[in-house]
């Protein structure tokens, strides 16, 4: 907790913005990190013994959050960062995202390895442009199909067999399809054939395709 401390202790006197506690065999976040409540905006706690985030709801400024490789399960207080534009929580035990259903502002969002099946509050995420859903249990995305902003997808092991949601996103760049159901669908032949006349690289497409 020491070493926690010295690393919140220098922003406050060089860089207030910016906090990295990645690494720290912490269990708890420490106090004084609330200390710089009204200049965080960026909060690396990635591969902590953390699994409680409630002190976060107070970090209203944040605006990158990284919780990659935690404890944590439980992201309801993250529902007060409206600021939030990047967010890491891979490999965390994270099930239920309804609480992120109004972090509008949110532009990277990375689920991979994750307990996550249902993306529906994800639908009113506009601002959305890169989302990683590799190794979940996800299968519907038709709450991706509004998301005109997304420039890359990662659908690599999961359940998704419907890709027709994906028609419309003309500013989808990437798509990874590896190691999911390969449905030879007419909607999904069609929705693959329009993607790539938009520029769209796909991958693990080969058997759906042919």
């Amino acid at each position: 907790m020491q070493e926690a401390v010295r690393r919140i202790n220098w922003p406050m006197k060089h860089n207030p913005n910016f906090v990295d506690l990645s690494g720290l065999e912490i269990k708890e976040i420490p106090e004084e990190l609330l200390e710089l409540a009204d200049t965080l905006k960026y909060l690396r706690l990635g591969c902590t013994n953390v699994t409680n985030i409630s002190p976060l709801a107070n970090l209203t400024n944040l605006e990158n959050l990284d919780l990659w490789r935690t404890g944590v399960s439980d992201v309801s207080p993250l529902a007060h960062l409206k600021n939030l534009r990047v967010l890491y929580l891979h490999y965390t035990n994270v099930s239920d995202i309804s609480s992120l259903k109004d972090l509008k502002n949110i532009e990277l969002l990375y689920l991979p390895n994750t307990g996550v099946s249902d993306i529906s509050p994800l639908a009113e995420l506009t601002k959305l442009q890169v989302l990683d859903l590799e190794n979940t249990n996800v299968s519907d995305i038709s709450s991706l199909a509004n998301l005109t902003k997304l420039q890359a997808l990662s659908l690599l092991k999961t359940r998704v067999s419907d890709l027709s949601p994906l028609a419309n996103l003309t500013k989808l760049g990437w798509l990874d399809l590896c190691l999911s159901p390969r449905v030879k669908s007419l909607e999904n032949i069609q929705t693959l054939e329009k993607l790539r006349e938009n520029g769209c690289e796909i991958y693990g497409a080969e058997e759906i395709t042919r």
